[in-house]
């Protein structure tokens, strides 16, 4: 592959992150929204976004790793059951919710921080911004709990700081990984 040819790669791969975690803060803004306007459909909204959560990080795991003769077939079903196990603990939540255990807004925000530690743990061993998307779903959902009446004005900082903070990483790993010119 010559120098241009990786370069390209390495600038789509570099788009292809950066992407996807715009899309993640998005969808958590949308969240926000949702839970100030409309309580009681947050539930239905989370279970939504964190199907979306995984597609998203199951498809950028894929699109990195493409081409590559090192993916495993048990790192593929590490991530698969990684996942797998939070749509599996969001069914036991609505397990709770149908039961009457558990009020709507209560499994969001239960969602909400299971969301938080998955996409954490997924940051852990495919890419390092995800750590920062989940801590940024851990402090929404803090946030929730403790001050509801003003948390999308509030959050507001918080994902445009965790976007900036994204942005520069990515930035900085594309600039140390650049092939050198000789």
């Amino acid at each position: 592959m010559s120098k241009e040819e990786t370069t390209k790669d390495h600038h789509k791969r570099w788009k292809a992150r950066l992407f996807t975690c715009l899309i993640m803060l998005i969808l958590a803004f949308i969240g926000l929204i949702v839970m100030d306007l409309h309580p009681k459909s947050y539930w239905t909204y989370s279970k939504i976004m964190a199907f979306l959560y995984a597609v998203l990080g199951l498809g950028l795991y894929g699109y990195l790793r493409r081409g590559e003769h090192a993916i495993h077939g048990s790192t593929l079903w590490h991530q698969l059951l990684h996942w797998l196990g939070l749509l599996l603990t969001i069914y036991i939540t609505s397990i709770f919710v149908r039961t009457g255990v558990m009020a709507n807004v209560q499994a969001g925000l239960m969602t909400l921080t299971l969301l938080s530690l998955t996409i954490f743990l997924a940051g852990v061993y495919t890419d390092s911004s995800f750590m920062l998307i989940g801590i940024m779903l851990a402090i929404f959902a803090a946030g929730a709990a403790l001050i509801q009446a003003y948390l999308s004005a509030l959050m507001i900082p918080v994902i445009l700081l965790t976007g900036l903070i994204i942005y520069v990483v990515l930035h900085r790993q594309k600039q140390s990984q650049r092939p050198q010119n000789s």
